[in-house]
């Protein structure tokens, strides 16, 4: 098939993953569904699409983050159960005061976030 419909199908299935997931739906079923539409689009066989290239770059990406994402979570639990978010948040909110409110909650969010807690 041609480079240009493959081309096509990669920018078909990325829009449908952005739609979908801006409406809310799970990205568990919104990726593979996508995947399926840019393997259909480029004319591969979407089984071994599916099973070889698709589930080998998920694995991947999961293997290489899973100690991030690991001590993020475990992280965020120790910075939960101890207080220590909400005492980070009042004492910031404390210092920046209520004449820059937006700051005051933006920038414990920010920091925690960063920290790994969502």
């Amino acid at each position: 098939m041609s480079s240009t419909i493959s081309l096509l199908g990669i920018f078909v299935g990325l829009v449908v993953l952005i739609l979908l997931a801006y409406r809310g739906h799970s990205i568990v079923w919104v990726a593979p569904f996508s995947a399926v539409i840019v393997a259909l689009l480029s004319g591969m066989d979407v089984l071994q699409a599916y099973l070889g290239d698709y589930i080998n770059g998920t694995a991947g990406y999961v293997i290489s983050w899973f100690p991030a994402f690991f001590l993020g979570a475990v992280y965020g639990k120790i910075m939960d159960r101890t207080g220590s978010a909400r005492s980070l948040a009042n004492k910031l909110v404390s210092l920046i005061g209520s004449k820059y409110a937006i700051l005051a909650v933006v920038l414990p969010c920010l920091l925690m976030t960063y920290g790994g807690i969502s």
